[in-house]
């Protein structure tokens, strides 16, 4: 085995690691973050629970999606007979304009510029869409990584045992040889393959220096 066929297991080897450790670390953040997001979705339905306890549930309508899925929902507050606009993403096609949908608002905050009303159920599968995309994308990623890495690792590995064994493959010819007086053999400044001397090419060297 040359020794660059060395080298470049050597360096496979380092890679493969590298790609390896990159992949686990990938896959065990956004696996943590898998159980972040179940968090946050508890904490999601508590917050709408919380508000339907304190506030007022009614029903909304869709009156335009537009092109960034953006909806707008009109709903009526029956304690100023006010209709109210609130906007949310609708993040699947179950929705068109005319769906009912509930919404749960504060009636002494309507008015408030940076108040918004909940729509329970488009909060829910926005979570629920960010909440399956987001980790198992980035746990793809992770084995994609992962899987290059150890393919890599195997094949820096494999170069470096098969040198190995190749070079206990030829010291053990070269004993073998050795032991049977098999080699290149030199006599009188000639190099002459096997362990013994042609008598006659060493008679007629010998006449040749007389």
């Amino acid at each position: 085995m040359s020794k660059g066929k060395k080298i470049g297991g050597i360096i496979l080897i380092i890679f493969g690691t590298i790609l390896l450790v990159i992949g686990l670390a990938i896959g065990g953040l956004f696996g943590a973050m898998n159980g972040a997001m179940d968090e946050a979705v508890a904490e999601i339905e508590q917050q709408i629970e919380d508000a339907r306890r304190t506030g007022v549930s009614t029903y909304g309508e869709i009156t335009d999606i537009d092109s960034e899925n953006m909806a707008t929902i009109e709903f009526y507050c029956e304690e100023d007979g006010y209709w109210y606009e609130t906007y949310m993403m609708v993040m699947s096609d179950g929705y068109q304009v005319g769906s009912t949908l509930e919404v749960v608002y504060d009636p002494y905050r309507l008015n408030d510029s940076d108040y918004v009303p909940i729509v329970p159920v488009l909060y829910m599968d926005a979570m629920g869409v960010v909440g399956d995309t987001v980790p198992g994308v980035g746990i793809g990623v992770g084995v994609a990584f992962g899987l290059v890495g150890l393919l890599l690792l195997i094949v820096g590995i494999v170069l470096l045992v098969t040198n190995k064994k190749d070079k206990d493959w030829t010291d053990q010819i070269n004993a073998r040889n050795a032991a049977h007086g098999i080699g290149n053999v030199q006599y009188n400044n000639y190099q002459q393959p096997g362990g013994q001397p042609l008598n006659g090419y060493q008679q007629n060297n010998n006449n040749r220096n007389m």
